[in-house]
């Protein structure tokens, strides 16, 4: 029987992507099984969670977070990352460095007009 947290901690999951036996691997006391039957009963398909997972990969790369740390927290390499998102999304990493370093800069632009002498004082 899963607690309210379990179920809570495995919808995060879910909603991040993660395959069923991560989740389980990830929390104490879950089994794959538990995980499985929750996301089941839930009517939640595995094609929804590798939908999720992309997004969260899209996510992830336009705000600068760097592929070798997805592939990381996601136990993938980069490589599948990128050819993941190219195949499903038609996502380019050439725009996703643009869109992260619009961001950056918006956020260099923001600190500057805060009154900050420089975009380096955090």
């Amino acid at each position: 029987m899963l607690t309210d947290e379990q179920r809570r901690l495995i919808m995060q999951g879910i909603a991040k992507g993660f395959p069923d036996t991560q989740i389980a691997e990830k929390l104490a006391c879950v089994t794959h099984a538990q995980v499985f039957h929750l996301r089941r009963s839930l009517e939640i398909s595995a094609k929804t969670v590798l939908d999720n997972r992309y997004e969260t990969w899209m996510k992830m790369l336009n705000s600068g977070i760097g592929l070798d740390l997805i592939s990381e927290i996601y136990e993938v390499k980069t490589r599948s990352i990128q050819y993941s998102l190219w195949r499903a999304k038609s996502f380019s990493f050439v725009d996703a460095k643009k869109t992260a370093q619009q961001s950056i800069n918006a956020k260099i632009i923001g600190s500057v007009k805060k009154g900050r002498k420089s975009p380096f004082d955090w």
